[in-house]
């Protein structure tokens, strides 16, 4: 969110949020200057490297990637299940350009 220095605490820029500890959503999607993938949403559990791979990575970056053609470059957030091996072997395997 972007504001000016020094005004957080104003009312119109407090949002009220809702938390509930026992259920977590993740969403995921691709995007880029003339278009976009759906929005992934992943629920039920903790996405793991496999899971990644499975949910996210062939089903949505490869297609992706097949639209866009060679200069497809793929960027992630870094996160923990983006560097396990299998991830990095699935996007070996598949062609798939990554920023460093």
């Amino acid at each position: 969110m972007w504001r000016e220095s020094g005004t957080a605490y104003r009312p119109e820029n407090i949002q009220e949020k809702d938390r509930y500890p026992t259920c977590s959503i993740m969403v995921w999607f691709g995007i880029m200057i003339n278009g976009r993938t759906r929005l992934h949403v992943v629920a039920n559990g903790t996405m793991m490297g496999q899971r990644y791979i499975d949910e996210v990575l062939l089903p949505h970056v490869r297609l992706f990637r097949g639209a866009v053609g060679d200069k497809f470059v793929f960027m992630d957030d870094n996160a923990t299940c983006h560097r396990t091996l299998a991830v990095q072997d699935c996007l070996d395997s598949e062609g798939i350009q990554c920023l460093v």
